[in-house]
């Protein structure tokens, strides 16, 4: 019988089984701390979030203190449709302006956040729900985007309005978590000096949340076709080899050089290792991250402990 097939299970003994597997290798991890990136199909699939939410009450319960960072920028499309209002992108970032800033924070704090935090309650866990705002748990500044003039080396500052980078995370907030039943849900949402409410990239609040914490592992959960289409599945890279497959990636290929120069700079920051995780797959997080049966990617420090 394959390992974590729940859904197949007959009986409760073959249940047992599948715990029997899984709970030494998480026993390892006791008293560590996990940040995960939570997005993309695991987010939106209603069947693959409760599988998510079971997942992250049992790695609680095992003792492995957990930090959520969400996205949700489909479900902020959608609200956006719904009620005809009209999103400008540039090189697919969304525009954002003071109204449609409100409309982000609406849906990824009220609506996505707090789906999240009801899914974990509804099995058994303690979720908490927490904006980057909550007691200036993230601060920002205005994300400033380059791009060149046609036939010139001149860049032009594109204006995102109130998108955001994350310059600063309160740690005490996060760490009065710790060795509680307690787990913080965060949504991507930041306040700046002036009191000005920014949207951060979800993926960078993560890394940068990790790198504060030096949390034991980021965990990637999202689709990333481009990140699987480029390597097997079950690779296990090392912090040299990272540094050559930024090398490898052109500028032609923004989106993934920054993903990649993420994973380095956490990386130099002393987390443990980053395993990106494909959310389609349901219970891919406990597989990736407790099994031999690899479905990721995994990405090790030098100095790693495994």
């Amino acid at each position: 019988m394959s390992i974590l097939n729940f859904d197949n299970c007959n009986s409760i003994t073959d249940k047992i089984t599948i715990l029997d597997d899984l709970v030494p290798n998480i026993k390892k991890y006791v008293g560590e701390i996990f940040v995960i990136h939570y997005d993309g199909q695991a987010l939106y699939d209603s069947k693959l979030a409760m599988k998510f939410a079971h997942d992250i009450v049992l790695m609680k319960q095992m003792g492995i203190n957990i930090i959520i960072v969400h996205g949700g920028e489909k479900i902020v499309d959608d609200i956006h449709k719904k009620f005809n209002f009209n999103s400008t992108y540039v090189d697919d970032t969304r525009v954002t302006d003071k109204e449609s800033i409100e409309i982000v924070e609406m849906t990824l704090t009220a609506l996505v956040n707090k789906r999240i935090v009801s899914n974990i309650n509804s099995v058994g866990g303690t979720a908490v729900g927490l904006s980057g705002k909550d007691a200036n748990l993230i601060e920002a500044k205005k994300y400033r985007k380059y791009k060149n003039k046609p036939n010139s080396n001149i860049k032009n500052i594109i204006d995102l309005g109130f998108i955001g980078e994350p310059t600063m995370i309160n740690p005490d907030i996060l760490l009065s978590f710790e060795d509680t039943d307690f787990i913080p849900v965060i949504s991507p949402i930041a306040i700046g000096e002036k009191g000005e409410t920014f949207h951060i990239n979800p993926l960078t609040t993560a890394a940068v949340i990790s790198s504060s914490l030096i949390a034991r592992k980021l965990v990637i959960i999202d689709d990333f076709q481009d990140i699987f289409s480029l390597y097997n599945r079950g690779t296990n890279f090392n912090y040299e080899q990272l540094c050559t497959a930024i090398k490898e990636v052109t500028n032609k290929n923004a989106e993934m050089l920054s993903f990649f120069n993420t994973c380095m700079c956490v990386l130099q920051n002393k987390t443990d290792s980053i395993n990106i995780v494909d959310g389609k797959v349901p219970h891919s997080i406990l597989i990736d991250l407790f099994t031999n049966e690899k479905n990721g990617i995994i990405i090790n420090n030098s100095n790693n402990y495994e």
